[in-house]
Order: C-alpha cells, then structure tokens, then sequence
C-alpha cells in the first residue's frame, strides 16, 4: 500500500516538471532546503529540476540585452526536462548529515547538524555549504570559467499533518541564509543597438561578485525510504562588485543590473539505512 500510494504520488508529479520544458536551458539556482534530518545512517540519493526567474539588463558596445538573467541555453525559460543535478544525502548518526551533488553548471558539498532524526513538531537545521562551477557536468559554449559561492542556512519544519496511520508527516519548510561569492547570470532576451525596436534575440553572459539574501518556503513530504520536498526560494541582492569579462573583447560586458530572483525547485529522493545493513 505504501509503495504504490507513493508510486501514485511521486511519478506523475516528477513527469509533469519534466514535461514543463523540452529544451537544453540550465537553471541558476541555490540548491533546494534538505528538510528534515533523517536518522542514524539513511542514505538517500535524490534529483532535482528547477526553473528560476530574475528580470535582468546588461549592456555592451552600445547594445542592450533584457530578459531573465537566471538560465543558460536558448528556450531555457521554460526550465529544463532532465534534472538541474543528482546527489547524495548521508546521515552521520541522528544530528548530522553530509551530502554532495553533481550538475549541470556547478556541484557542491554542504554540512548540516539538527534536531536528532527530524524529530518534533518544529525540526531545525543549521547548514553550511561551497558550490564551485569548476567540477560540473555541463561544458559552456561561452568559455566561462569557474564560479563558486559560500553559503549559511538555517532551516525550521513545522509539521502540518499526518498523510495516513502509515505514511510519513507533511511539513512545511521554511529557511533563510546568506550567501556570498560569484554569480553567473546569463540573458536570453532582445538585443536592442539604440533604436525602438529589438533588433534581434542575444545571449548576454557575465559573472558578478555579490552577497544574497536567500529565503525558502515549501512542503516536505516524508516516507518510510522516500522524500518528496518542493520549494520557491526567492533571493534579494545585498551588495555587488562589477561584472566581469565573460566571452573576449567581442562581448566585454559595460553594464549589468539584476537585484532579486526567484526558484521553482522539486526534488525527490529515495533511500535507506545501506550501512546498518550491510556491517549486521
């Protein structure tokens, strides 16, 4: 029952953002909150898909590129139909969980400590991560070199409801942070040389040093062996440096202006207490 109630729930919700979009975009994004701490040695392997958004300008050699500053490849507005990164969620005994992913446009490593197992009605975590574009599946068109970027979280669960006499709780996520280092943004819009007119659709790529205000509001859902979290995570510009020289003198960016974005993010996982098994 739970296996098929789970079944019935997680596939087609993971199909439907699949089907949001069918192009190469990657999404610009902060990675999704982790939810609870899972107990003991629960490993869990998880996925996500994204679409971010943050109206952005950028101006170059006399032409003006605006659009949404948050994604990479042409059509990538419409999100991605593959997932933004896959990763590995590791519980050091009940208060502490490692976890790394692999993606597109960047990877990272983040630390968590917490309330024993998630238990409670109000569950928290305190997290620390790095995320560097220098490992990542994904080779740029553009040449763009490395970013990374340093990150501080803390995150609270509240418990909503029960789904069944059997099924794991419903939780709201709620997390807030600050994050510091550089930013790719990249811009897919028209290309505007001076007159009234667009004179055609340009890509704009820049990296930027900058510090963020980042927030998270969604809904965590738990299993016995499974996780289904989906989260909007809006962030706020608290101070910038200069864009940079992304692509040659050809593209030198002059100007560049986006204060706040904001992400779509889902991701489920699926796991189990593989080290307990394996040293009985």
């Amino acid at each position: 029952m739970r296996g098929a109630w789970f079944a019935g729930t997680l596939i087609p919700a993971t199909i439907v953002m699949a089907l949001i979009g069918t192009t190469s975009g990657c999404t610009l994004t902060a990675p999704v909150p982790g939810g609870p701490l899972r107990p003991e040695t629960f490993t869990a392997g998880q996925t996500t898909w994204a679409y971010a958004y943050g109206s952005a300008r950028g101006s170059s050699r006399g032409t003006t590129v605006t659009g949404n500053g948050e994604t990479v490849g042409r059509g990538g507005d419409l999100g991605a139909s593959i997932p933004i990164s896959v990763g590995l969620r590791q519980a050091l005994g009940s208060s502490v969980e490692m976890s790394g992913d692999v993606g597109w446009l960047d990877s990272g490593l983040e630390l968590r400590v917490g309330t024993p197992g998630g238990r409670g009605r109000w569950p928290w975590t305190v997290g620390a991560g790095v995320r560097s574009a220098a490992v990542a599946i994904g080779i740029s068109d553009n040449n763009p070199g490395p970013t990374y970027q340093g990150r501080l979280r803390f995150e609270i669960d509240p418990l909503l409801t029960t789904v069944g006499p059997t099924e794991g709780p419903l939780r709201l996520m709620l997390a807030a942070g600050i994050s510091s280092g550089v930013f790719e943004h990249s811009i897919e819009g028209p290309e505007s040389a001076g007159g009234d007119v667009p004179d055609f659709d340009a890509r704009f790529v820049t990296t930027r040093p900058e510090a963020r205000l980042e927030l998270a509001v969604g809904v965590a859902l738990r299993l016995a062996n499974a996780d289904f979290r989906f989260a909007i995570a809006p962030w706020i510009l608290l101070g910038a440096g200069a864009p940079a020289n992304r692509c040659g003198a050809a593209c030198a960016p002059v100007d560049f202006s986006q204060s706040w974005g904001v992400s779509f993010l889902l991701s489920p996982s699926v796991g189990g207490d593989l080290i307990a098994r394996l040293t009985r």
